[in-house]
């Protein structure tokens, strides 16, 4: 069983070359699968990466890693352009190669922002910038947070870890870290 990543993608572009990419991958979101299918399997999912492989970009499933699903399609603008966003969950790590030749398809610059906390993989990259500030990833037996500052951070949580408003990056991994119900990891920059 793999440790699952989720990944938020944000495709950059013109208004014109984003909404065919929104539109070509809502197709496949949309498009029902005729079976029969083993009781559990990826391709009995319409939202399957394999089917963006092979409907969009016509190419074989195994000749990218289409080891996931994507969801959360929205057509949307950021800043002053438009953008694709979707999500996927996918086995160990983002699905890299297939998203990039789907930005390349459409003209679209590829931005993202991913998490495998079983693996304590946190990464964002793109040109754009989309997810700047979002620095510091928290987990404890709540739920998850992320911080854009260390001070952000220290003001929320620095309490329950003593913590004084003027710790040191290394001295809140540590306190936050040793403890046994939490975990504080910066999120590293891919561009």
């Amino acid at each position: 069983m793999p440790n699952w990543c989720y990944t938020e993608y944000t495709l950059v572009g013109s208004a014109e070359d984003a909404k065919a990419a929104y539109d070509a991958l809502h197709t496949v979101e949309e498009t029902k699968r005729p079976g029969p299918f083993e009781t559990w399997s990826f391709e009995s999912q319409s939202n399957w990466l394999g089917y963006v492989a092979e409907d969009v970009l016509g190419t074989p499933w195994n000749a990218v890693g289409c080891r996931g699903s994507f969801d959360n399609l929205q057509l949307t603008t950021w800043q002053d352009k438009s953008a694709v966003v979707l999500c996927t969950e996918t086995a160990w790590g983002p699905c890299e190669e297939l998203m990039n030749e789907l930005a390349r398809k459409f003209r679209l610059s590829l931005n993202f922002f991913a998490t495998e906390p079983g693996n304590l993989y946190f990464a964002k990259g793109g040109p754009d910038e989309v997810y700047l500030q979002t620095l510091y990833y928290y987990s404890d037996d709540d739920g998850e947070e992320y911080f854009d500052t260390l001070e952000d951070f220290l003001n929320a949580k620095g309490e329950r870890f003593n913590l004084s408003a003027d710790a040191r990056m290394d001295e809140a991994m540590s306190a936050v870290n040793d403890s046994e119900d939490a975990c504080l990891h910066p999120i590293s920059d891919e561009n």
